[in-house]
């Protein structure tokens, strides 16, 4: 029996992590485990490996708020398998300690921007052959309950910069394009986002001075649900909280304000989704 391939972003902590224990009990699975870390990844492949139900997993390290790493880590998912059955983009950058400092990536863009959305955006595009050839494949976006809508005409926050701000409309323009890659992929494959536990006891809600107030464990079901349940296999272009669908803010719906963050998107990202992993 051929194994099931599972990508997470971010697997050596938080959510992520979680994922990768809880799917290391399951049988025959074959996950991707990704993460900056690579003392980390590795000893997290040997734990997941070494379980006796034939469930393994290979790493794939990158940091993406490098767009260039986050097309070379497309390159080597593509190069270690050939279906993937579902991909996972839970890796994120959060809104930081109260009063830091806008930040930016390698490229020069608004660092959570870039982690938050452009890198999902790029990877889901770059690994869409691969997903089109796995029946059923499914891409779970982890999005967020706080939400923030788009000023076109301050995007990158260079003005009024605050981290929850940066964070919450990252997670905003993730769900757009939740909506506009599902329609690019018509039913071949499955995009939905979640918002999986409001304040989870993660690192990245402790560093931003929040009490944690959900179980991870309650992401984890919330994530595995969109992930593998029969009764979402052929939903897409949905947002949920936790397993029930809900309602996005309205930005999230206008095919306008969708259109002007994509062309910001392809503006940025430039010929990197040209050119293809191989």
């Amino acid at each position: 029996m051929s194994k099931k391939t599972i990508l997470i972003t971010g697997s050596t902590s938080g959510l992520g992590k979680a994922l990768t224990e809880r799917l290391a009990t399951r049988e025959n699975l074959h996950l991707l485990l990704h993460g900056r870390n690579l003392m980390l990844l590795e000893e997290l492949a040997t734990a997941v490996s070494s379980t006796p139900n034939n469930t393994t997993a290979d790493i794939v390290s990158a940091d993406l708020s490098d767009l260039d790493q986050v097309h070379e880590l497309a390159h080597k998912v593509t190069g270690n398998c050939d279906q993937l059955h579902v991909l996972i983009n839970n890796a994120a950058a959060g809104p930081g300690a109260k009063g830091a400092p806008r930040e930016r990536n390698v490229q020069g863009i608004e660092l959570r921007l870039a982690v938050n959305y452009l890198a999902p955006f790029l990877l889901n595009r770059l690994l869409t052959p691969l997903l089109r050839s796995t029946p059923g494949a499914r891409i779970v976006n982890i999005a967020s309950a706080g939400q923030q809508p788009l000023d076109f005409a301050n995007l990158e926050l260079e003005r009024d910069y605050e981290g929850w701000r940066a964070y919450m409309q990252s997670k905003t323009a993730l769900l757009m394009d939740t909506i506009d890659l599902a329609k690019e992929l018509e039913e071949e494959v499955t995009v939905n986002a979640n918002h999986p536990g409001t304040f989870m006891d993660t690192g990245m809600v402790r560093t931003a001075g929040a009490a944690p107030r959900t179980p991870l464990s309650q992401g984890v079901e919330a994530t595995l649900f969109l992930a593998e349940d029969d009764s979402v296999a052929q939903t897409t272009g949905c947002y949920f909280n936790q397993k029930e669908p809900a309602r996005a803010i309205d930005q999230v719906y206008d095919p306008t304000a969708r259109q002007q963050l994509h062309s910001w998107a392809h503006q940025r990202l430039g010929g990197l989704l040209q050119k293809e992993p191989v």
